[in-house]
């Protein structure tokens, strides 16, 4: 008979095995090409880990700001002076002290840090942007990588299936005396053929749905849906009819890694005025209160205690130091010529992968119309073939040529596409306007 105390248990058993069947129940996760942007940006783990960067920076900004604040400082002390014995005080010495002070000239040392920390700021925020195109560049790449192996598995199941069909009417010609024995292995050959063809593509749609996973921070086990198929896409818009000097001039003009560099040589100039500053006096004001007790034990009363105020100025003039002053005003000067070299060479990486970018674009351009009209062809002459094949006007070796040609031509013709839409994106990156896509 089952007690009370059986009957609970089973209950809460049955309550948790459904709560961790529904917690562990995978996702469909239904994507489409204008929603990969968008949420690359936003799950992205490289991007996350770039925003805390660029978070982190904030804070040091936050910091210079706070140099120009005083200080506050509270000092408590007890002491057991065995010298007071000499003048026949108590043992226990108590003090407590409230101390302030206000920096009014530093040299410069605090602006400088400020601009350099703010300039620094604007580069991490620069070097955020081009991080993000990268990654959004890929996931972009690796969704129509996605579609790309999709399309890819129903060109050689297609070639599967016409390799099948066609040795079965080689059997059958065999079968009837008008084929020979050759014929009939050079069909299964060409079958046989199409079947590690067929897995490999099936294996890359696998890899592929797991890199774009990846780039979105989709988990293992919930399940993508990709719900485009592979088109052309036109993402240029009006960049599509631009020449080559206007492209290299946008890219000069947008680059995030040229705002990166331009702000970080920025930042360096304040890093020298920084080094320079150590050579300059450094004047704050200074303002206390000071209370002094003595007593024989811990009871101390606040009237035992003696208060005494200060206000001064002190100045403080380095004079020597090894000379490490003048060696940092060096490596400064060295950073900034190093900087500069920097520039210019990013600058012409820019403009080299915008004209990388540009033809790469004009040669997928150009290559998808040729694939248009040979995949039209090839397609046209499988269909003769078939049919003279039929007649007994063409042999077997032209029948598998023909079936080869055609499916090479499919491959060609969709891979094309990919090219095509994949290479505009990389130029709208070249440019610094990738993020034309997801706004």
């Amino acid at each position: 008979m089952i007690t009370q105390r059986k009957r609970l248990a089973i209950l809460l058993m049955l309550i948790f095995t459904s709560v961790m069947l529904s917690a562990e129940e995978p996702e469909v996760i239904r994507l489409s090409w204008d929603e990969v942007g968008n949420r690359c940006r936003l799950d992205n783990l490289s991007l996350k880990m770039n925003a805390l960067d660029e978070d982190s920076q904030q804070q040091e900004v936050n910091r210079a700001w706070g140099g120009f604040l005083p200080t506050l400082d509270y000092t408590w002390l007890w002491s057991d002076d065995e010298a007071d014995d000499a003048y026949l005080l108590p043992e226990n010495l108590f003090i407590h002290s409230l101390q302030l002070t206000f920096p009014l000239f530093t040299g410069g040392a605090r602006i400088a840090n400020l601009k350099m920390q703010k300039h620094l700021q604007k580069s991490m925020t620069a070097e955020f942007k081009g991080a993000e195109d990268g990654v959004v560049l890929q996931a972009m790449q690796a969704y129509y990588g996605a579609i790309l192996a999709d399309e890819m598995v129903e060109v050689y199941r297609e070639a599967q299936i016409l390799a099948e069909t066609n040795l079965r009417q080689v059997e059958s010609f065999r079968d009837a005396g008008t084929a020979t024995e050759l014929a009939v292995k050079q069909a299964r050959t060409r079958y046989f053929e199409s079947i590690p063809q067929l897995a490999s593509a099936q294996n890359q749609k696998k890899l592929s749905l797991k890199q774009l996973k990846y780039l979105l921070n989709i988990a293992a086990e919930d399940s993508l849906e990709v719900n485009d198929d592979l088109v052309e896409r036109q993402f240029l818009g009006s960049y599509a009819g631009m020449k080559l000097e206007e492209i290299r001039i946008l890219a000069h003009d947008n680059r995030s890694e040229v705002e990166q560099i331009i702000q970080q040589n920025k930042a360096v100039t304040q890093q020298k005025m920084l080094a320079f500053s150590k050579f300059l006096p450094v004047v704050a004001l200074t303002a206390g209160t000071q209370h002094v007790a003595y007593s024989e034990d811990w009871s101390v009363k606040s009237e035992e205690f003696d208060r005494s105020n200060s206000i001064g100025l002190a100045v403080q003039l380095p004079l020597f130091n090894g000379g490490s002053r003048y060696f940092d005003l060096k490596v400064a000067g060295n950073a900034k010529r190093k900087m500069n070299i920097l520039l210019e060479q990013v600058i012409d990486q820019v403009e080299l992968d915008a004209e990388q970018s540009y033809y790469t674009y004009l040669e997928a351009r150009d290559n998808l119309k040729s694939q248009e009209e040979a995949l039209a062809a090839a397609e046209e002459s499988l269909r003769l073939v078939n049919l003279y094949y039929a007649q007994g006007m063409v042999s077997q070796t032209e029948v598998l040529g023909a079936q080869l040609a055609y499916t090479q031509n499919q491959a060609a013709m969709k891979n094309g596409i990919f090219l095509y839409n994949t290479s505009q994106l990389a130029l709208l990156k070249a440019i610094g306007d990738l993020h034309c896509i997801w706004k």
